[in-house]
C-alpha cells in the first residue's frame, strides 16, 4: 500500500481503482496494475527522455495476449506520474493506429506537450510488401523527432520483424513479450537490448518462430491486470474500427492487381514457371505486392516486366 501514499498517487486514477476493487481486481496491492519493477524501468526511460534521447519500448505477443492493454497501462503511468494528464484518451493524439496515423499524431503530441504515445501497428507488419517501408518510415520518424521528448510504445505481433538499426542507434530500449494470458491476469517477460539482439538472431534461423524468445535471458518477468471494463470496451471499439478500416483498405488495394494463378493464365504457362520469373524479378528489385486472403497480389505492370524479362533473353 505504500506506493499509493506517494504525492503523485494521491487522489489519482490508481487510488480510485484501488477503492473500486470488487470481484474483479483492478490494481495490485502496491497500487499499480502491473509489476512495480516495470514501473521503475519506465522511470529510468523517462529520465532518458528528459535528456532528449529518442526512446522506444516494444511490446509484442500473440493475438489476445494483452500487448495493447499493457501498452495502455504504461502510457497511463507516464501520463499520471510525469505529465499530470490522467489516463490517455484512446481517441486522442496519444493513440495511433498504423504508420500514417503515427506520424501525424506524434507531431500533435509534441504540440500538445504529451510525453508518451502508443503506436499500434494495426496490420502494417502483416504485409510483406510494406515491411521494409514500415521500417524505413519508423527510422525517418525517429530521426526527425528525436528531440521531441516523447516516449514511444510500439505494440505489434512479432518484434523480430523490426530492423536492427533501431537497436544499433540505441533508440530501442526495452522489449516486453506478452504470453500465456489467463482470465485473471496477463504475463510478460522483459528483455534488454543485448538479449533482444540474441532473440532476433535466432528468430531468423529456427523453424518454430515463437520459440525464439527462449534464446534470450529475460531481465525480469511479471504480471499485469486488465483495464477497467469501461476502458477495456472503449479500447476494443477503437481497435476494431482501425482493423476494419485497414481491411477495407487492403480490399481496395488489391483492385487492379493479379495473383500468380492469373499471371499463369495470362501467359498460358505453369504456376512453377511464373514463380521462377517472379523470383528473377525479385532478385533485381522489390516487387510491389499486397498480401490478402492468403495470396500475394501483384501490380498489373508485373505482366510487362515479365514480358521485358523474356524479350531481353532473346
Amino acid at each position: 500500500m505504500d506506493a499509493i501514499k506517494q504525492p503523485w498517487f494521491k487522489n489519482s486514477y490508481y487510488a480510485a481503482l484501488l477503492t473500486q476493487q470488487g470481484k474483479r481486481r483492478l490494481v495490485y496491492d502496491h497500487g499499480l496494475p502491473f509489476r512495480q519493477l516495470l514501473a521503475d524501468n519506465m522511470d529510468d526511460l523517462m529520465d532518458r527522455i528528459s535528456q532528449k534521447k529518442a526512446s522506444l519500448v516494444v511490446i509484442d505477443g500473440g493475438v489476445g495476449e494483452g500487448k495493447t492493454t499493457l501498452g495502455v497501462h504504461l502510457a497511463d503511468y507516464v501520463n499520471i506520474k510525469f505529465g499530470r494528464n490522467g489516463p490517455i484518451d484512446f481517441r486522442s493524439s496519444q493513440m495511433a493506429m498504423g504508420g500514417k496515423d503515427f506520424g501525424e499524431k506524434l507531431l500533435a503530441c509534441h504540440t500538445e506537450k504529451f510525453l508518451v504515445i502508443i503506436y499500434d501497428e494495426a496490420g502494417d507488419m502483416d504485409k510483406k510488401t510494406t515491411l521494409s517501408r514500415f521500417n524505413r518510415n519508423l527510422m525517418r520518424i525517429f530521426e526527425m523527432y528525436r528531440g521531441f521528448r516523447i516516449l514511444v510504445i510500439l505494440c505489434l505481433p512479432r518484434f523480430y520483424k523490426l530492423e536492427n538499426e533501431l537497436l544499433d542507434l540505441g533508440i530501442w530500449r526495452m522489449t516486453i513479450h506478452c504470453e500465456d494470458r489467463s482470465l485473471q491476469q496477463g504475463n510478460f517477460r522483459v528483455f534488454d537490448i543485448e538479449q533482444t539482439y540474441y532473440i532476433k538472431h535466432h528468430a531468423v534461423k529456427i523453424v518454430v518462430k515463437p520459440k525464439c524468445y527462449d534464446f534470450g535471458m529475460s531481465n525480469f518477468n511479471g504480471h499485469f491486470l486488465d483495464l477497467p471494463k469501461e476502458r477495456s470496451d472503449d479500447l476494443d471499439k477503437v481497435s476494431i474500427a482501425a482493423k476494419r478500416k485497414e481491411t477495407k483498405k487492403t480490399v481496395y488495394d488489391v483492385k487492379g492487381r493479379v495473383t500468380v494463378k492469373e499471371i499463369a493464365s495470362h501467359f498460358g504457362v505453369s504456376l512453377r514457371w511464373v514463380r521462377l520469373k517472379l523470383r528473377e524479378l525479385q532478385d533485381r528489385e522489390e516487387l510491389d505486392t499486397v498480401l490478402f486472403d492468403r495470396k500475394k497480389w501483384y501490380k498489373k505492370d508485373v505482366l510487362d516486366m515479365i514480358d521485358e524479362l523474356e524479350n531481353n533473353k532473346d
